[in-house]
């Protein structure tokens, strides 16, 4: 119902489920959730602050520290996504959410947790790339951090080996990154061009699988 845009109708059916099952934890996460997607986030914290209370689960600490994300309160954020990721190390959304909870203030612990989140797959939590690209980055404009950027990835020879690049470089799999690289191959001769275009191609497959 919410998907389709009846949202009241959506949310009427999320009070007669909690009403039937008080005690029911995924309930109110899955309430929290759509709150949360709704932009309604003091209403999601009071679902998720319920749902972690019958049941703390990795992703419920994950969901409770993105709306703290959305809500600037940073510190509740980070503590809640670190403990999710306690729990579950594998939570792609919790290192996503972490990525940009620390964008501004960490921004080598944002990369290291931006990579993890890009390594482990999921497309719900690489989805929010796009937003990051102009955050993250920061160095682009530095000539000097760009060529050897460039320089980093004419070496690379593997996927393993790009993704590594975002521990050095908080740029290197996003959109923008990937146009750069293309736009220096013409002025390298046609064999070095060749291999740019194609670790862009592998880029932009990292940024947005």
């Amino acid at each position: 119902m919410l998907l389709a845009g009846r949202v009241d109708e959506g949310l009427t059916v999320f009070g007669d489920a909690v009403a039937r099952t008080p005690r029911d934890a995924l309930v109110y996460h899955e309430r929290g959730s759509a709150l949360a997607a709704l932009g309604r986030y003091e209403q999601a914290l009071g679902d998720l602050h319920r749902a972690l209370a019958l049941n703390p689960s990795a992703r419920a600490y994950s969901d409770r520290g993105g709306v703290n994300v959305k809500l600037g309160r940073q510190a509740d954020a980070r503590a809640d996504l670190r403990t999710a990721l306690e729990l579950d190390p594998q939570l792609a959304a919790a290192h996503m959410n972490l990525a940009l909870s620390l964008k501004t203030d960490d921004g080598a612990a944002a990369a290291r947790h931006l990579r993890e989140a890009v390594r482990l797959g999921e497309e719900s939590a690489i989805a929010p790339l796009e937003h990051m690209r102009e955050e993250l980055f920061v160095a682009a404009t530095d000539d000097g951090t760009m060529t050897l950027a460039i320089e980093s990835v004419i070496d690379a020879t593997t996927v393993e080996d790009l993704a590594d690049l975002i521990d050095r470089f908080p740029f290197a799999a996003l959109p923008l990154f990937a146009e750069a690289v293309e736009e220096s191959g013409d002025a390298l001769g046609p064999d070095v061009a060749a291999g740019l275009r194609e670790r862009a191609r592998v880029l932009r497959q990292l940024a947005a699988p």
